[in-house]
């Protein structure tokens, strides 16, 4: 379950292209600077735990914007630093901007998206609301496992139809499986398909993948199947695991 809880205001102007002003790594964040019809505003960006007692969930980018100098977001992000080296839950707000002060749940609007590749599709929203809470999709296939992640989006509006808009990365934890054989060299089928062993591919946590272990030959010798690892039948289905793991089918000589 991914929890997003923020509360944007809505900007004093348009904003330009974003132009970079000052940049950190990944760890300790970056601060950028935009024009606004209001003058320049600063924001920051980090990435931080989506749950801070669930470390499996990874990481999610946050963004924080409407900073009046560069000196205001240089102390708000060293409090969400601080923050973050405590392990603290994220639900931060976004400062103050233009005359209506935290606006009402009301005024901001929800909508969530799921990206995969170069393309995305509808997921949730929209919805009004101070935040939004939905659970993570099974991936297409195993060939969407590397491009696929959620993209929420927030917009608020002020009393005088000004916007803001915050854009939050929900990313999957990735998990790598493994597959094997004894004797070595044989192959396994993964989803009904192919794979030579040793092999290997990136699956996402509770997500279910057929596995079957043919009989076949082996370096020119007949083979049956005798047993998988997980001590599962020669045909059967496995639930991603929150950590690396290896299944390995032994086979017998016909």
């Amino acid at each position: 379950m991914a929890s997003m809880n923020t509360q944007p205001q809505a900007a004093s102007g348009r904003a330009a292209a974003p132009r970079p002003r000052r940049s950190r790594s990944r760890h300790a964040g970056s601060i950028t600077s935009h024009a606004t019809q209001g003058g320049q505003r600063w924001k920051f960006q980090i990435y931080v735990p989506k749950d801070p007692e669930r470390p499996e969930l990874g990481d999610t980018r946050l963004t924080r914007g409407g900073f009046k100098s560069l000196d205001d977001a240089q102390r708000a992000l060293a409090e969400a630093l601080r923050k973050k080296k405590s392990n603290a839950r994220f639900q931060t707000k976004v400062p103050t901007i233009g005359e209506d002060g935290a606006l009402a749940p009301s005024a901001i609007n929800w909508t969530v998206k799921l990206r995969h590749g170069s393309h995305d599709h509808p997921y949730a929203g929209p919805q009004a609301g101070s935040s939004i809470t939905v659970s993570y999709p099974a991936p297409e296939d195993l060939a969407s496992t590397g491009n696929s992640y959620l993209i929420a989006t927030a917009i608020a509006t002020d009393s005088r139809g000004l916007t803001s808009r915050d854009d939050l990365q929900l990313l999957p934890k990735k998990v790598t499986l493994s597959f094997a054989t004894s004797p070595s060299g044989g192959r396994v089928l993964v989803n009904d398909v192919a794979r030579s062993t040793p092999s290997s591919l990136v699956s996402w946590p509770g997500y279910v993948l057929k596995l079957t272990a043919p009989n076949q030959s082996i370096g020119g010798v007949p083979y049956v199947f005798r047993s998988w690892s997980d001590g599962g039948a020669q045909t059967h289905s496995v639930t991603t695991p929150s950590m690396a793991k290896t299944y390995t089918a032994t086979f017998a000589r016909k």
